[in-house]
């Protein structure tokens, strides 16, 4: 018999026997467990993964930016064996907390609103260019490309039926004056989506309307409110007869003409301008996944994906058409040339700054115009 001592003692050598197992097994019974990739993102053999986050500061005409991105992740893992990219879609809100507990992606999808933010983390673009140059422009810093743009969107105006006289276009009765219009229309304008200038695209069509003078049914009630609110007015109040709205305006529009909701509609598609660009950076330090960080962006800015931005009712950054139907068609061949553009990096103060210039310039203020300078 034992006696209790040597029992403890026995437990305790067990105890020890079982504690070191459980630290070595894995070593000799599963080999390749060491081999799968750490946590944190290290280089396998021959590939990468890498973190991409996606700042959900756009809408996409419909669908999802960030849905779009996974899927496309998923494709280019299929195609390069090794490499693993995994997708996070955040709100700018939620960017800002991630950076200040010290967390980064290897690359990231922004636009206007999130620039500023992300700049000073983001490493020089050294890849293939495959954009046009003024939407490239956008995305650089002094000589730095420091982002490259991958896909974009636009504005337009809409107009209810009755609104405009025989052979008007919806550009020409927006810019009437409000004697001219008789306080009959009320504008469903807005001065742009909460990081977008919406009025210099008014303002930079390539029309043959001229945009001069003021126009009383321009007041900030009905300029100073979100994109979305400008479109729910256009749809629900009688009295809202003209919209300026984005590619997703559109396509909810559209729907609700499909659908019956709404009688058809008068679209004009504003060229000139768009600041509703999505970028690409390269936030990682690491060489090799900067590598393939930067072949990343190549497929995205390539044919093969630009080909598929239809899918969501936006616009390729590469100048080709894409589109078959008729009215995104139009949309597209309006964005095709001569675009001015505002560079992603602007800060929010400057941006407030240009909607209120913008506002000027529609009420007359011709120094506002001047202040503008290249914008106009």
């Amino acid at each position: 018999m034992f006696s209790d001592k040597q029992k403890r003692i026995a437990k305790g050598v067990l105890a020890g026997v079982l504690v070191l197992f459980m630290i070595l097994a894995p070593v000799f019974l599963f080999p390749n467990l060491l081999k799968q990739p750490a946590p944190n993102g290290n280089v396998l053999a021959g590939g990468s993964f890498l973190m991409l986050w996606q700042v959900e500061t756009q809408e996409a005409g419909s669908g999802s930016i960030g849905a779009f991105l996974e899927r496309r992740a998923v494709e280019y893992e299929k195609a390069n064996k090794g490499t693993f990219i995994v997708t996070k879609r955040l709100t700018l809100g939620q960017l800002v907390l991630q950076l200040e507990n010290g967390y980064l992606p290897d690359l990231i999808s922004f636009g206007l609103g999130a620039g500023e933010i992300i700049a000073p983390k983001l490493k020089e673009y050294t890849g293939a260019s495959l954009v046009r140059p003024e939407l490239a422009a956008a995305g650089r810093v002094g000589a730095k490309q420091m982002a490259v743009p991958w896909c974009m969107g636009g504005y337009m105006l809409a107009a209810k039926s009755g609104v405009l006289e025989d052979n008007q276009s919806v550009l020409e009765q927006a810019l009437k004056t409000g004697s001219e219009q008789k306080n009959r229309i009320r504008y469903s304008l807005t001065l742009g989506g909460e990081h977008n200038v919406g009025l210099l695209g008014l303002l930079n069509t390539n029309s043959k309307a001229s945009v001069v003078g003021a126009t009383n049914a321009l007041h900030p009630e009905h300029l100073l409110q979100t994109q979305y609110k400008a479109y729910a007015d256009f749809v629900s109040l009688p009295q809202s007869n003209i919209l300026l709205g984005s590619q997703r305006d559109y396509a909810r529009l559209v729907n609700r003409e499909r659908n019956g909701s709404m009688d058809p509609l008068r679209y004009e598609f504003l060229s000139g301008f768009s600041d509703i660009v999505n970028f690409m950076g390269v936030v990682s330090g690491d060489s090799a996944k900067q590598a393939a960080a930067r072949k990343f962006i190549e497929y995205l800015t390539g044919g093969a994906v630009q080909a598929l931005l239809p899918s969501i009712g936006m616009f390729s950054v590469d100048g080709r058409q894409y589109y078959t139907q008729d009215g995104y068609r139009e949309f597209e061949l309006a964005l095709s040339t001569g675009l001015k553009t505002i560079n992603v990096f602007t800060s929010s103060s400057r941006l407030n700054e240009l909607r209120t210039l913008c506002l000027s310039v529609l009420m007359g203020q011709e120094s506002a115009r001047r202040a503008l300078g290249g914008l106009l």
